[in-house]
């Protein structure tokens, strides 16, 4: 996708630690200032205010003093007395004014009240440009979202409503990885002519910790015009705390410079996105981009954060739903095998004569069973050598964290010299026998080479410029990644059953066994000396 003809450069090496609330300025395209209760007297305001209230002479006058406010306070006070506003502290609706309409959102700002004001005419469309009607089909909507099973049908259903609400050139349905924070494009729905990013993955830097922290707070972001430079407020404290101006709650807040910078590189003008959060954490973002500015009014806003929350109802259900029928399925393997198995003499021959099933309980490549210097095997395995330096390993570090189950799905990442074995084990799932001098049966897989899309080379997001600073992303060409010398993730109703088969199987049947031929041996020894 072109990148336009020149790359724009700032410092992005703070990000995670830049406290963009604290950005003391709106988007240019809305008119904001607070009141102190009860007088309704101006104590912050936007340098741009002059387009609403005809003046900048504004600070600590009364709203009605100006002709734009006198019409105005009629029904900000009528909303401020509201039940809504005693519910939420905040309320959003529509003002007429000389013919034009303004979208308002009034909310609590630390003992002051804040006021955002929002008009299409401020945003230099062009003349033909049209606003997206709200769609009235919510409920059809969710409908449609009850009768999905599966998150990637869902997530494509839910970006082609957002698009069609909208009318932005792209919308991609983004999920977090909890271990990193890095994102993937799991659903998306564009115009033909659009890049595409599904399937594709961005580093955690793209959306740093700050960003992550305020979705859960407000959880909708519009940038109007990603070359907005934004308009100032002015005084930056508070009078209320003394403190810096919070704008947290506000939806026109302005943007960070090196995220205005992305996204002129990434050849995006206006950006919508709406935070998904399932049991109040952020699962993932709907991400909206236009190479043209777009106005996304407060209607639809609104909507497209109420579909949103729809699919974050919808979405652990499902994936409780698809875990449950995997674990049922792992389950109802090994009660099967373990009925099979308690009816057998020697539960270790039971195990090796049934290797199959044990291969196909834990999707596994191979297994082996070390009892001091013996080894027993099966499958896809490392070699004896291989096998008793890996057990040594497993022992040290069983005494030293006190479990008696390891996952590794990357033996390389453990010892570098185990990279040569990938072709025969990458992960390995190791349970030690207590009783048994700490013999290990260990369960293996071989290599699983995957191969990870990024949206641009992750190993350039830090490039440096002549003058020191750190240049935004500048590149979103696809670039992939092979990875190797690792193992498919083994999955915690594994690890759980794992836990299982040595419990009943190693720990009673080969303990008990054990038992047994030493009482057989004290018996056969009592017999010899009579």
């Amino acid at each position: 996708m072109s990148n336009g003809p020149s790359v724009i450069t700032t410092d992005i090496s703070s990000c995670d630690q830049e406290p963009v609330r604290f950005i003391s300025a709106i988007q240019d395209h809305a008119v904001f200032f607070t009141f102190s209760k009860g007088d309704y007297r101006i104590q912050n305001f936007s340098q741009n205010i002059e387009r609403l209230f005809s003046s900048e002479d504004v600070l600590h006058k009364r709203i009605n003093e100006f002709p734009f406010g006198r019409a105005f306070m009629p029904m900000l006070e009528y909303k401020i007395k509201s039940e809504e506003w005693n519910l939420y502290q905040e309320v959003f609706y529509k003002q007429e004014y000389q013919e034009r309409t303004f979208e308002v959102h009034v909310f609590e700002n630390d003992g002051l009240i804040a006021c955002e004001i929002e008009s299409l005419h401020w945003l230099n469309l062009p003349d033909d440009f049209i606003p997206g009607r709200v769609s009235l089909r919510q409920s059809n909507i969710l409908t449609k979202f009850k009768a999905k099973t599966d998150i990637s049908n869902l997530g494509k259903d839910l970006c082609q409503e957002i698009r069609n609400i909208t009318g932005l050139e792209r919308v991609m349905l983004y999920k977090f990885s909890p271990e990193d924070w890095h994102g993937e494009v799991i659903a998306e729905d564009k115009v033909a002519s659009a890049h595409s990013f599904m399937g594709h993955h961005f580093p955690a830097s793209d959306i740093p910790k700050t960003a992550r922290e305020l979705y859960l707070r407000n959880r909708v972001r519009y940038i109007a015009d990603s070359e907005d430079k934004g308009s100032p407020v002015t005084p930056v404290i508070n009078s209320a705390t003394g403190k810096i101006i919070d704008l947290s709650d506000s939806k026109t807040r302005a943007v960070s410079q090196v995220h205005l910078d992305y996204l002129v590189n990434m050849g995006v003008k206006t950006s919508y996105s709406v935070a998904i959060t399932v049991h109040d954490e952020l699962w993932g973002l709907i991400a909206c981009h236009s190479p043209e500015k777009i106005f996304v009014g407060q209607d639809v806003r609104i909507l497209c954060e109420n579909i949103a929350e729809a699919f974050a109802i919808a979405v652990p259900l499902i994936e409780e739903l698809k875990s449950e029928r995997e674990i049922t399925s792992f389950n109802d393997l090994l009660f099967s095998f373990f009925d099979k198995a308690k009816n057998g003499q020697n539960p270790l021959e039971f195990v090796f004569k049934n290797f199959k099933q044990v291969l196909e309980l834990f999707s596994c490549d191979g297994f082996a069973y070390i009892h001091e210097d013996n080894v027993d095997l099966v499958g896809f395995t490392p070699t004896k050598n291989d096998l008793l330096e890996i057990a040594s390993w497993l022992r040290a570090s069983f005494d030293q964290n006190g479990r008696s189950i390891i996952a590794i799905e990357s033996l390389a990442s453990i010892d570098k010299r185990w990279e040569k074995i990938g072709d025969l084990a990458s992960g390995a799932l190791a349970m030690k026998v207590d009783g048994l001098n700490n013999a290990l049966f260990i369960l293996f897989r071989r290599e699983f080479v995957s191969t990870v899309v990024w949206g641009g080379d992750p190993r350039k997001l830090e490039m440096r410029n002549y003058g020191g600073s750190i240049n935004p992303r500048k590149s979103f060409e696809s670039w992939q990644e092979v990875i190797r010398h690792t193992s498919t993730k083994w999955y915690s109703f594994e690890v759980n059953g794992a836990r299982n088969f040595k419990t009943l199987l190693f720990d009673s049947l080969i303990v008990n066994e054990k038992r047994i031929n030493e009482l057989k041996e004290k018996l056969l020894n009592r017999k010899e000396s009579l």
